[in-house]
């Protein structure tokens, strides 16, 4: 018998809680008639809630439901807790999200100078120098006392320096006025300041972290400033008071005096040109003082867990034994992570559709303990590092079964595709399982839990008597097949149709000569044969040949004109010609011989149903309306205007985007397009349409072309346009740059309509003399799609600002690097085709860097690339400027881009990482910078000569004075 312990404690209980309201489902919606609905209460979970006494006296089901509502709980306090820390730390001041920039800017400026690179010090290897890159030590009461003196000796110093002084220049000239007083005075005092330092001089000692020179770092000019700022205020050197308030007389003045040298950073504009900050939007000094403030409060905490891991390093073998523990530590962590978040993936996927089967069921999924853990294989110089699953030696079939159809849901009911592809990657990731033994005390059911889940074999052989009782199993029977049964369904192909490409066959022609691939639709057996495995003899087929479309259609069974195999799967080859329409009836004495076949008038109804199959199928090669509507994103509307608008780049797609440009009053020098139109004006826009628009020609009457003579002017074409928008009650030309709709938005399509019927005056003006403009795409829908096309574009643009400095600078460098890998990717392939898996993309070539004064651009080197597989790309291009310099002359190979770059120093460390590469192409630095979980994920191919054989072989390419 079977047993759902849900149904008790879910209408029960929820029938007690709600009291006069009503019982069972009903319970928690309230006595009352006429009010809102309150939300389902999970009755469960009333009960706990009541009842929250010895967690001993809880069955199995209420102990999993406990355990969850207390992680919620508690992870609903820990934000709270965060949030709150975080409004403490920001002290009421709320930086906002444009300033983004700017706290990056000041969090590489002060890591810069306390000597903290940007590299990570999580200790994944053996090879990592782990607590080389600390905070400096406290400051002692010895320097604090010593700066506090400095600071009072320095100003009785400086006053009685300046007071001497004075007395002596009063004394040649005492009938000076105020401003001669004035200027003498601060004369004196510059040279009282330089007399004590000149006396007084301090050893700073520098922590400029040298290891941070990439594209995101400062000048070290810059960063010598801001020391020699520390120097003169009396700082041996660049520390803070961490076990005591950023109050501190001491800490503030490290504040102060960082911030006001990176003011002059800025205000210098030696800030690296990466870190976007807007001076207009943000206040800049208030906010740079605040962030820096919050960054050192951070690494007050941090220098505590630095002096704590110090003493374990001050003992005998303490660095291995640190080494050790923190790799440990962070490796139980990321499988324990691994294992929760697989436990709510798989409960996540497939939860809608076990409702019906109880809330036992739902809990068995969502206990942690019942799916397996994961093992990290280190890499093997035969094979990469990988993940490998501890199988669960206790559960039974049946839960191993519903487990791993969860593998499968789990990625399948997800819609966006970066989601699912993560998903995906994660579960074939752990696909294996591993052999590592796992003594069964180490690996038990959980407590109280279903003992009809549990393998019986397990209970008797592998545990002993006080173990298993000790569990407490539940005699409680959880049904778990119907569950299996409903995903084994929703995962079964539900599709009695396929399409295949794989018919060969000619139409009219020699099949010795060009054979053709004819589409064709496969199908399955419509009902089963048993175990006969012969031709069919009793079907119908019909032949239809239509251009290079194949339709077979039968009468009781889909079949060919040899045997059905036993996948109930159809193959057959084509003859080398059929007539347009033939009907044929297969014999059993002679499978395959066509005979002509008269009764047509049965078969009609399924040529016609055939028909309409593959009149769906063609739409859907080419392309659909996804959401019952047409596409909303700018790709998918640019596929669709690609398949019958002319090319952004021919003349009359040219000559609407400068005439409307023209009208908005974008020009080079003015590159920013107009305001969108307000609210008030949103409102007021009269409802025009389509033909009122296009129609209504009278405000042409006024247009003189005898005083319009040069008719390359579009002034007059302006005046007109702002003339018929005044008529109609509109005062401004402009496109809603933030409409939700888009170019579809009301005013977005009235003004396409008045461009249209201006721009069609233009013509007929001879405006667009200049441009060749052809007569096939003067139809209303194919100009309407031209502007549609631009409108949807400028909308991108603006929303986006793809016309921002440091956006286009992305732009420049991204086609750069794109053209330096479509000429290597050619040089391979025409010398090297075996080695061209080397060159999987562009992220493989390094950025340049934006100086157009200078005749030589240098290069922006990868972090990840080794030196070697860098050495074998600049081998591949003297190679493709020697192909070209061959078969053209040398001058127009030395006007290609890749031959004005050099090597630079500059280091980026955040360029993107190409995978699947083998260990000698990636920078043994950066992998150890990764543990195995990483380095699974990054792909990294064993076989390790590969590089080395191509630097061979184009290096044997090459000519001696190349190659040397």
């Amino acid at each position: 018998m079977t047993i759902l312990m849900s149904s008790g404690l879910g209408g029960g209980a929820g029938g007690g809680a709600g009291g006069g309201a009503g019982g069972g489902a009903g319970g928690g919606a309230g006595g009352g008639s006429g009010g809102d609905a309150l939300p389902e209460r999970d009755a469960l979970m009333d009960d706990l809630e009541d009842d929250g006494g010895d967690e001993d006296e809880l069955g199995y089901e209420e102990r999993v439901a406990l355990k969850y509502r207390k992680t919620v709980d508690g992870d609903k306090k820990a934000i709270q807790y965060k949030n709150k820390k975080g409004e403490q730390r920001a002290r009421k001041i709320n930086i906002p999200e444009s300033a983004s920039g700017l706290k990056s800017a000041i969090h590489e400026w002060a890591r810069a100078l306390f000597g903290l690179p940007r590299l990570s010090n999580s200790p994944t290897s053996s090879k990592v120098k782990f607590l080389e890159n600390t905070l400096p030590t406290t400051a002692i009461d010895t320097e604090v006392n010593a700066w506090i003196n400095y600071s009072a000796s320095r100003e009785t110093f400086i006053d009685m320096k300046v007071e001497a002084n004075m007395e002596k220049l009063l004394a040649k000239n005492p009938s000076a006025n105020e401003a001669t007083r004035k200027e003498l005075k601060i004369r004196c005092t510059k040279r009282a300041v330089e007399a004590y330092v000149d006396s007084h001089k301090i050893k700073f000692s520098s922590r400029v972290a040298k290891a941070t020179a990439s594209v995101y770092t400062y000048d070290p000019t810059q960063l010598a400033f801001a020391e020699a700022a520390l120097t003169q205020c009396g700082f041996p050197r660049l520390t803070l008071q961490w076990g005591c308030s950023l109050s501190t007389q001491w800490n503030m003045a490290v504040i102060n005096s960082l911030v006001s040298s990176w003011l002059n950073c800025f205000n210098a504009r030696a800030v690296p040109s990466s870190y976007y900050i807007d001076s207009n939007k943000i206040n800049v000094p208030m906010y740079a003082k605040e962030i820096l403030t919050q960054w050192l409060q951070t690494k007050r905490s941090v220098y505590s867990q630095q002096l704590r891991d110090l003493k374990i390093v001050a003992k005998e073998g303490g660095r291995e034994k640190l080494v050790k523990k923190k790799i440990t530590a962070a490796e139980k962590q990321k499988m324990k992570d691994l294992k929760k978040k697989l436990a709510k993936t798989r409960s996540e996927a497939i939860k809608d559709h076990l409702k019906i089967y109880g809330r036992a069921t739902k809990n068995i999924l969502d206990d942690v303990d019942i799916h397996s853990d994961t093992e990290m294989v280190a890499p093997t110089p035969n094979s990469p590092a990988r993940l490998k699953r501890i199988k669960v030696g206790w559960r039974s079939a049946e839960l191993d079964e519903l487990i791993s159809l969860e593998d499968k849901y789990s990625y399948k009911t997800i819609k966006d595709p970066v989601k699912k592809a993560k998903v995906q990657e994660g579960v074939a990731l752990r696909s294996e399982y591993s052999t590592t033994k796992v003594a069964p005390e180490d690996q038990t059911p959980p407590y109280q839990f279903y003992k009809c889940l549990v393998k019986p074999a397990y209970l008797t052989d592998e545990l002993d008597e006080l173990t298993v009782e000790g569990l407490a199993l539940s005699d409680t029977v959880i049904n778990i097949k119907d569950a299996i049964a409903i995903l084994k369904k929703k995962l079964k192909p539900s599709a009695t149709m396929m399409c295949s490409l794989s018919i060969r066959g000619t139409r009219g022609q020699n099949p010795t000569k060009r054979p053709m691939h004819h589409p064709a639709l496969i199908c399955k057996q419509l009902h089963q044969r048993g175990q006969n495995t012969g031709p069919c003899t009793d079907c119908t087929m019909l032949l239809h040949a239509t251009g290079t479309m194949l339709l077979h259609v039968t009468c009781s069974m889909l079949c060919v004109f040899g045997s059905i195999n036993t996948a109930s799967e159809i193959r057959f080859t084509t003859p080398s010609f059929i007539p347009s329409t033939t009907l044929i009836q297969q014999t059993s004495s002679h499978p395959r011989t066509l005979q002509p076949f008269s009764a047509v008038t049965p078969l009609l109804s399924l040529l016609s149903s055939t028909n309409q199959i593959m009149a769906s199928l063609s739409q859907q090669d080419a392309g659909s309306w996804p959401n019952g509507g047409p596409p909303k994103s700018r790709k998918a509307k640019n596929k669709l205007w690609a398949t019958y608008l002319p090319k952004s780049n021919e003349a009359d797609c040219k000559s609407f985007a400068e005439f409307t440009r023209f009208l908005l009053g974008h020009t080079r020098h003015n590159p920013d397009y107009p305001n969108p139109p307000t609210i008030l004006k949103l409102v007021s826009l009269p409802p025009l349409t389509k033909e009122a628009i296009l129609h209504n020609r009278s405000v042409f009457t006024t247009y003189n072309s005898l005083s319009h003579l040069d008719t390359t002017d579009w002034l007059p074409f302006k005046a007109l346009v702002q003339s018929d928008l005044s008529a109609n009650g509109i005062h401004q030309y402009t496109f809603d740059w933030y409409a939700h709709d888009g170019e579809m938005s009301q005013w977005n399509q009235v003004m396409i309509f008045f461009t249209i019927k201006h721009w069609r005056f233009a013509q007929t003006a001879s405006a667009f003399t200049n441009f060749a403009l052809d007569d096939k795409w003067n139809e209303d829908k194919y100009q309407i799609g031209i502007m549609s096309h631009w409108v949807c574009g400028r909308i991108e643009e603006v929303k986006n600002g793809f016309r921002k400095d440091h956006k286009v600078c992305q732009r420049h460098r991204t086609r750069k690097r794109r053209e330096l890998h479509e000429y290597r990717k050619v040089t391979v392939t025409r010398y090297a085709q075996q080695f061209l898996d080397l060159l999987p993309s562009a992220d493989c070539c390094s950025d340049t860097e934006e100086d157009l004064d200078v005749p030589l651009q240098k290069s922006i080197r990868p972090s990840w690339r080794s030196e070697k597989y860098g050495n074998w790309l600049h081998l591949v291009d003297r190679l493709s400027y020697e192909h070209q310099s061959t078969v053209m002359r040398r001058y127009q190979a030395t006007r290609r881009f890749d031959t004005h770059r050099e090597p630079g120093n500059t280091i980026n460390p955040l360029a993107k990482v190409c995978t699947k590469l083998p260990e000698s192409c990636y920078d043994s630095s950066f992998l150890s910078q990764y543990g195995e979980v990483q380095q699974v994920m990054l792909g990294i191919q064993s076989n390790s000569s590969h590089l080395d054989d191509a630097v061979t072989a184009i290096s044997a390419l090459l000519p001696p004075s190349q190659n040397s």
